[in-house]
């Protein structure tokens, strides 16, 4: 009888701790790697017009997609005149872009972008004057670029090349508050642009 209660008591025991030798099984054989992190950035794109320095963050959430926050993509170019004087246009946007793409041991990919900046405060329904008076409405959409991208992923460390077409209003504006378009030609505001990129992940 004792013999019995004991085959019992070990049958039933094994019964109940079954399910969590089968759990943990399951953790380790189901376990995949962890593809999401964040990884700060710097890129540096110019064309023969000016360039432009962005520092920001990169998202990733799965190997095929990345939200790039550029916290202070900066303008400057400078404009040379007749005389000393050099008026340098320079401005801040907040570029935010989506990339598509591959991104592994070699990445390529497309992405589309705004300034979030621009945005956010409605900065296309703002009138404009320039330094001579003359009055603009609602000058085209907001800053807005796209492009294409390729490198290499070694470990933590990314750098890629990349080429964009900007839509620049913000450069549009700032020309013509520091330059006369009579003298200087009309501002440029669509733009192509090179640059690379080095990203760190932690």
């Amino acid at each position: 009888m004792r013999q019995s209660r004991c085959i019992a008591l070990l049958t039933s025991l094994s019964v109940l701790s079954l399910p969590a030798v089968l759990q943990a099984q399951t953790v380790i054989y189901l376990d995949e790697p962890d593809v999401g992190w964040v990884s700060p950035y710097v890129s540096y794109e110019a064309n023969d017009k000016g360039q432009i320095t962005t520092l920001g963050a990169v998202f990733q959430t799965d190997a095929h997609f990345q939200l790039a926050v550029g916290l202070a993509s900066y303008y400057s170019a400078d404009h040379p005149q007749h005389g000393l004087y050099q008026p340098e246009i320079q401005f801040l946007n907040l570029d935010t872009s989506v990339r598509v793409g591959t991104f592994d041991k070699f990445s390529l990919y497309g992405e589309v972008g705004i300034a979030l900046d621009e945005l956010i405060f409605d900065e296309e329904e703002e009138d404009y004057y320039d330094r001579w008076g003359g009055h603009y409405e609602k000058m085209g959409p907001i800053d807005w670029f796209a492009g294409v991208g390729a490198g290499i992923e070694l470990n933590n460390l990314s750098l890629r090349a990349f080429g964009r077409y900007r839509y620049l209003r913000s450069y549009e504006q700032e020309y013509l508050a520091a330059l006369d378009p009579w003298v200087h030609g009309q501002p440029d505001d669509g733009q192509w642009f090179a640059g690379v990129e080095l990203s760190l992940r932690f």
